[in-house]
């Protein structure tokens, strides 16, 4: 469908809605709609039309039996055609601004001087769990030992 025409309201009638659900995958017969296909499920289920469970196109596909279920009789008060409206797609993620070396280099310095914290290069006092000179629990003492400090 181009994309003209996934722009454009469609009305579908119930029967031709349960013959074109059983025939295509709903995430596919959505994108033909122009709409998803948890929207397209909502749909059927507002008309009471049934369509295929989960992990039916991976049977047939696998050449497993499968049963469709048949349409049931249009019970009062369901319309018998609905008008399907594409949602609009969501906006293009944006892209990343290019700047200039200099630009970017002030930039950096301007953040880092709002966000307040400063962190040296070395650490005085270590946590003993950042320490570099800490012992592995692999070495020569023994394999044995917990990864985790004593108390």
């Amino acid at each position: 469908m181009s994309e003209e025409q996934q722009n454009k309201a469609a009305t579908v009638s119930r029967e031709d809605l349960y013959r074109q659900v059983w025939e295509t995958p709903m995430s596919r017969l959505g994108a033909h709609y122009g709409i998803s296909g948890n929207v397209l499920k909502k749909i059927c289920d507002r008309l009471n039309v049934p369509y295929p469970p989960r992990g039916y196109w991976a049977k047939l596909s696998a050449g497993k039996s499968v049963t469709q279920t048949p349409l049931p009789k249009t019970p009062g008060g369901i319309p018998l055609q609905v008008t399907i409206t594409p949602t609009l797609p969501p906006p293009a993620a944006a892209r990343p601004l290019e700047l200039d070396l200099e630009t970017a280099g002030r930039l950096h310095e301007a953040t880092a001087r709002a966000c307040g914290i400063t962190v040296p290069a070395t650490l005085r006092r270590p946590h003993p769990t950042d320490a570099p000179e800490r012992r592995s629990p692999f070495s020569s003492r023994g394999a044995w030992r917990s990864a985790s400090p004593r108390p």
